[in-house]
């Protein structure tokens, strides 16, 4: 008998009937529970992230509308009602499956709500979760259809809450569309085909899925609703006069520099800047200020803004100060204010006045001080904790010459920061099949890092979870195996597809970093 070409979808149902037809006849295996297990601990780690995700952009805009309450307002109020919908939608899921445990094991609803998965007696069970799932089939009276009308009410007012304008941009991760059968080639109730003679451990981790289904769109939306605030429309109604300097501390025979500006919370207007009562330069609103500093100690200036408006001219006064001392040593890290193990950090030292051949610094507390010339150094350390750079200045001529101390700064030690996997230049979101085969592998970053560390990846895990039982298969390289791919390309929209157990090497050795996960559009 032929049909029309079925969808990767369709296939899947259709295996999953006949896996599901076959557990009928057979004990569910103890290693396919356990694997349910394994793959619902994963769900409930990725519910978790989704919360920490989503609890950034709620401070973000907190942030925002603390700065403009008026503008940032109308969003954030959305926000909040976004987040009320979400914990009630989820209070409403989790609920659900405390009663199914309770019924199915036979224990209270107290005992239920915070009981592992694997502690549960009953998870080859598929009876009792069916009577409340799914209750007579030929009626539909089971909660499967309640928890579907409230996933659609709950999608539905999610979506109002962005504006139309924007609606378009956003593909909610929820979907319960009846599901055409691979057997009986006819409409499937989505509730049915979710729940109809599955055994309590795959209802659980389904119910936890579509936890994270609520927690992803949550993300969506908010993260929409922020965007929709523009914030260069932002409009201040304060001022007040800015000094800026390039350093407070200078040495004697050296310029004092400083920007002086008007910090206006309105559109930029011009100004008129005096110090001492003689005028300075500006340039685009920027007072340019400099002085030959002359003596050792504090040394003191004020001066005041003038900005003419149309009918009166403010006068807004000014103070500050800056130290003038003697010549001491500089001892800076050119790319971070830590050292790194098992990298070359580099290191500028200079003592102003002197040349550096003249310089002699020194490293104490567990590391190695390499010259590189015109004051350069690559530091190296092997451990965690602190070390000391010592630079002393040998002064005078060749009669007079002296070796004097100009100074010490302790140093921390830190390891490495993890690597952040991605594929395809993304961490997470909704992807679509051929995402991964185009992207091939899994790729690292160090984002925020300017050494050039590289780090290579040893071997990571797969896994997924169907109906018919979780997935977990191992790469040892970046590579994805062509199980992998052909996985993917068999699963349905909305299937989470996460990497994890990601095992990295670098100069520093082995180490495991965070997973990462991705939900097929």
């Amino acid at each position: 008998m032929s049909g029309a070409k079925e969808t990767p979808r369709q296939k899947m149902i259709g295996m999953m009937y006949l896996v599901l037809t076959a557990m009928l006849a057979l004990n569910v295996s103890k290693d396919i529970l356990n694997a349910f297990v394994i793959v619902n601990e994963g769900m409930v780690r990725t519910n978790k992230n989704f919360s920490d995700k989503i609890q950034s952009t709620y401070d973000a805009f907190e942030k925002a509308y603390k700065k403009a309450p008026g503008k940032v307002g109308p969003y954030y109020d959305k926000a909040k009602k976004a987040k009320a919908l979400s914990e009630e939608m989820t209070k409403y899921i989790k609920d659900l499956r405390t009663e199914v445990i309770a019924y199915t094991d036979g224990i209270d609803k107290g005992k239920a709500e915070n009981i592992s998965l694997e502690e549960v007696q009953s998870k080859d069970n598929f009876d009792k979760p069916m009577e409340i799932l799914i209750g007579n089939e030929d009626k539909n009276n089971g909660k499967g259809k309640t928890l579907k009308e409230k996933l659609n009410k709950f999608k539905k007012e999610m979506l109002d809450l962005i504006p139309s304008q924007y609606q378009k941009n956003v593909n909610l991760p929820i979907n319960t569309e009846d599901v055409l059968s691979n057997t009986e080639k006819k409409k499937e109730k989505w509730e049915t085909a979710m729940f109809f003679h599955t055994v309590l451990a795959a209802d659980v981790a389904l119910l936890n899925k579509l936890i994270g289904d609520v927690k992803n769109t949550e993300v969506e939306v908010v993260n929409e609703l922020l965007k929709s605030v523009d914030a260069s429309d932002f409009k201040f109604d304060q001022v007040c006069a800015k000094v800026i300097p390039s350093s407070n501390y200078v040495m004697q025979g050296e310029q004092y520099k400083a920007d002086i500006i008007l910090a206006a919370y309105d559109s930029r207007q011009a100004a008129d800047i005096t110090i001492g009562g003689a005028t300075i330069k500006t340039e685009d609103g920027v007072g340019k200020y400099q002085t030959v500093a002359s003596g050792e100690g504090v040394r003191k200036y004020e001066g005041v803004i003038k900005v003419k408006k149309a009918d009166d001219e403010k006068v807004y006064p000014f103070s500050s100060e800056y130290v003038v001392a003697r010549p001491s040593a500089t001892i800076s890290p050119t790319k971070m204010n830590v050292f790194y193990i098992g990298v070359d950090n580099p290191v500028s030292i200079s003592v102003p006045g002197v040349p550096t051949e003249k310089i002699r610094p020194s490293i104490s507390g567990g590391g190695q001080l390499v010259p590189k010339g015109r004051g350069e150094y690559i530091v190296r350390v092997t451990k965690a904790g602190t070390v000391k750079i010592s630079v002393s200045a040998e002064l005078g001529d060749s009669k007079s010459k002296t070796v004097k101390s100009m100074g010490a700064l302790d140093f921390r030690c830190k390891r490495i920061p993890d690597a952040q996997a991605n594929i395809g230049g993304k961490r997470e979101g909704k992807v679509s099949k051929g995402f991964f085969a185009a992207a091939g592998s899994i790729n690292l970053e160090m984002p925020g890092f300017d050494f050039d560390v590289k780090y290579r990846i040893v071997s990571f895990k797969f896994n997924y979870v169907t109906k018919a039982g979780p997935v977990e298969e191992t790469s040892n390289s970046n590579r994805f195996t062509p199980g992998m791919l052909g996985a993917i390309n068999n699963q349905s929209r909305g299937t989470t597809i996460s990497f994890n157990n990601i095992k990295i090497a670098g100069p520093d050795g082995e180490r495991t970093i965070s997973p990462i996960a991705y939900v097929l559009q």
